[in-house]
């Protein structure tokens, strides 16, 4: 049965620019126009987003050859709740303290280094 007229919409109201379609009967027009009109799933997908613990690792001035452990990393991820406050902490004596308590010296030192050069915005 076919539709009643004024229930298509028209090729002006699609606004889409259509290529020729390789129809043979005008039956084939409405479902070859909804597969056209589909939207269609993305080239190439996404590119996965490393989680915060891997960043974590890091956050270290010997990170690309010597990140920090996973170990360190879930300590950190403990005690600090942001990479802001990582930053914070590294920029106190007595952040600086915690970090020592908490993952020992030449952790804090190495995550102290990489944050020396950044500025901290709020």
């Amino acid at each position: 049965m076919a539709a009643p007229v004024g229930a298509l919409p028209t090729l002006h109201e699609l606004s889409v620019s259509l290529d020729l379609l390789p129809i043979t009967s005008p039956s084939q027009l409405l479902p070859l126009l909804n597969i056209y009109l589909a939207p269609s799933a993305p080239a190439h997908p996404p590119p996965a987003i490393p989680s915060s613990r891997a960043l974590l690792r890091r956050v270290t001035a010997a990170g690309p050859t010597r990140p920090l452990s996973e170990h360190s990393a879930n300590v950190l991820s403990d005690i600090c709740h942001s990479m802001g406050e990582v930053a914070t902490m590294t920029s106190s004596e007595q952040g600086m303290k915690a970090l020592e308590d908490f993952l020992g010296e030449a952790d804090a030192e190495n995550i102290e280094s990489f944050w020396a050069e950044e500025w901290i915005c709020d």
